[in-house]
């Protein structure tokens, strides 16, 4: 019997097939007979949650008769045992697209649990996945978000996905996780194959099939590379329960193509290049991997794009024109490159959440200080007044920026003094963005946010006789674009609502702090919401990173990261973001806590509430209609393999936001600590 309808949407690069659901469920074409999975190694997936649909994800390994195109049948179920079929349907999956499917079902009810699988002709089963539909729009229900990022399998196990599934297994159905948001960094597009620089080691990655060497790290260049990544990262059981036991939304941050990338340049070594091919490939490979549902507009409605992988030809690696209005380079080859996908988008989750997910990567201006300024202006650390010039551009100080810049001996010139102010999300996408959240009416909004928002600097300024002013921590995050920061968020507190939730990830720690669109003018403005970071999954901790890069132990800058105290060492790094360095290196002289109590906090950081720098683990969200609760988990040890259910939790750092009325300013509870707590924490 065939479905009442079908359609398919064909492109190029990427085959969807959209399939309705029956009304009434029918009786599958006989038992399958294979159930070990080894024709779907790299398991199921689900994503993109709807009311009425869900997009499913595989992918086959073709057998020595498969020529062009596997033939499989899907099947969608209301019940584990597949007794009865909502859908049984002949799908191909094309050697063009690795052999990956991404399937639509359509026709499915709202806020209903689904399970599905794949078989092929000769009966071999997949793993079974299962699912879920979005509620509708007016459904008054709680949301459950489980949100996680940055899992490197160089440097670790992904061990914390068995801890997430263990515990939601623990709860009751409308207390488990509704979906995952996968915040970037799925994939890292290069390895070292030892530990170097500060970053962990724990297995190999196999060997590119053509890759690119540079220094110590070997890179993906082709197609095949990251396709090859996504295949062994996918390879990890861990990594494909979860991606079986849940729906994913994902967006990208940088590792999916390049570290520290923008628009379609790498920026390996200090040195930015122009690598729009492999652009291409890493953003085809996105596509046939991670499923997302991307045919629908997430545009204004001025500028329409389209969501599905558009093939480019011509395009070749080259150097990069002068800066568009819009912050984009006018080469064509990077106009085609960031033009080949789109997956900014919103979804709806009830009455209570919006969620908008954004990526921060494709329409980015390049960063605000150019590589090698630091030194030529005789610093060791970006100001963050140096970062407000550059970023502001023409802009700055109410379009009146300096000639040069008031650093070293004040002769160097403002190199940003006739460009546009810096952008993270782009003219277009910030635009569809700041449209979105005026027209939402959910009781939160919550943005899928690769990178922390929440202000994190180092207090220089409070050295005696250093004059030395306050430091941004990473330029590469929204610290080194403060101008369009501060344009959402004072967008935000104009639209008279203060329930914006960021939850981010990428700096491979756990934070929880509050959003002021300018903390540092008197008085601070107000809060327009809050931002959740979490650590990454296996990636090395920020802390491990930052004391590798501070060196010698006698070194002052190390003290700011690691002090030795009663014969520890102490993560005085938590103690410089929080209390301030000036505190920290009174603690480290005299190890006497009530000093740095008395010296704190770092007034820089207004808002931070939380920060746990040695961290691997995840966050999980649970909004209401009165409240949001977020936890914090982190996990012990994922340099080593885990035993059943996952690593141990190591601690747990819990808050509570009331809804607030939209004249009132946000808070944070918490946190509440439990487990090992972290320092200085641990000593309050």
């Amino acid at each position: 019997m065939s479905l009442p309808r079908r359609k398919f949407l064909n492109s190029a690069m990427t085959s969807v097939l959209a399939v309705t659901a029956f009304p009434a469920a029918i009786a599958g074409n006989g038992p399958a007979r294979h159930g070990n999975g080894e024709r779907f190694p790299q398991g199921v997936a689900s994503a993109d949650p709807q009311p009425d649909s869900i997009t499913l994800w595989t992918r086959v390994e073709p057998d020595s008769n498969t020529t062009g195109a596997a033939t499989l049948r899907a099947q969608v179920s209301q019940s584990a045992d597949f007794s009865l079929l909502l859908v049984n349907q002949t799908v191909e999956a094309f050697s063009d697209d690795d052999y990956t499917l991404r399937l639509c079902v359509d026709g499915l009810q709202p806020d209903s649990r689904y399970f599905y699988r794949f078989v092929t002709l000769q009966g071999d089963v997949s793993r079974i996945g299962r699912t879920r539909t979005a509620p509708e729009p007016n459904a008054d229900r709680s949301v459950v978000i489980g949100f996680a990022s940055c899992q490197n399998y160089e440097q670790g196990y992904f061990g914390a996905w068995s801890r997430m599934i263990t515990e939601d297994k623990q709860q009751s159905e409308n207390e488990q996780i509704d979906f995952v948001l996968h915040l970037g960094d799925f994939i890292y597009e290069r390895y070292r194959g030892t530990s170097a620089g500060g970053e962990r080691f724990a297995r190999k990655l196999p060997e590119f099939p053509d890759g690119q060497r540079d220094g110590d790290l070997q890179y993906a260049l082709s197609l095949a590379d990251y396709r090859h990544l996504y295949k062994v990262y996918l390879s990890d059981p861990d990594l494909q329960a979860a991606r079986a036991r849940w729906p994913f939304i994902c967006t990208w941050d940088d590792h999916e193509f390049s570290n520290d990338n923008y628009q379609g340049s790498s920026t390996y070594n200090g040195q930015i290049t122009g690598h729009q091919q492999r652009k291409l490939n890493a953003n085809r490979a996105w596509s046939e991997y991670v499923p997302a549902c991307l045919d629908q507009e997430s545009s204004t409605t001025t500028n329409q794009h389209s969501h599905e992988f558009r093939p480019q030809t011509g395009v070749e690696n080259s150097t990069l024109g002068v800066l568009r209005e819009d912050g984009l380079h006018s080469d064509p080859s990077t106009e085609k490159a960031v033009a080949s996908l789109c997956i900014y988008r919103s979804l709806q989750w009830g009455r209570h959440v919006d969620l908008l997910i954004t990526d921060l990567r494709s329409y980015r201006s390049p960063p605000a200080v150019p590589y090698g300024l630091i030194e030529k202006l005789g610093l060791e650390v970006e100001p963050a007044e140096l970062v407000d010039i550059c970023d502001g551009g023409r802009e700055y100080n109410n379009g009146k920026p300096p000639d040069t810049l008031p650093f070293g001996d004040g002769q160097i010139p403002n190199p940003a003094y006739g460009r546009p102010a810096g952008s993270m999300l782009g003219k277009r996408q910030r635009g569809w963005f700041q449209e979105k959240l005026a027209a939402s009416k959910a009781t939160w909004r919550v943005w899928g946010n690769g990178i922390p928002c929440m202000t994190l600097r180092l207090d220089l300024n409070t050295l005696p006789f250093m004059a030395m002013q306050d430091s941004i921590l990473i330029q590469d995050a929204w610290a080194g674009y403060p101008s369009e920061r501060r344009k959402i968020l004072e967008f935000v507190n104009d639209t008279g609502r203060s329930n914006l939730v960021s939850l981010s990830g990428d700096h491979h720690m756990h934070a929880a702090a509050l959003l002021y669109p300018d903390a540092y003018q008197q008085p601070a403005t107000k809060p327009a919401g809050m931002d959740f970071a979490t650590s990454g999954i296996s990636s090395t901790p920020h802390w491990e990173s930052a004391l590798h890069r501070t060196g010698s132990s006698s070194s002052s800058s190390r003290l700011l990261c690691g002090a030795t105290v009663d014969g520890e060492l102490k993560n005085t790094w938590n103690m410089s973001l929080l209390h301030g360095v000036l505190a920290t290196m009174a603690y480290a002289q005299t190890g006497m806590m009530k000093i740095a109590h008395w010296l704190g906090p770092n007034k820089s950081n207004k808002g931070l509430k939380y920060i746990d720098t040695h961290s691997n683990g995840y966050g999980v969200a649970r909004f209401s209609g009165t409240q949001l609760g977020v936890q914090l988990v982190t996990v012990t040890d994922t340099t080593k393999a885990h035993g059943p259910g996952g690593p141990d939790v190591l601690r747990r750092a819990d808050f509570r936001v009331p809804r607030v009325a939209p004249d009132q300013d946000p808070v944070i509870e918490g946190p509440t600590l439990s487990g090992m707590a972290p320092f200085p924490y641990s000593e309050f």
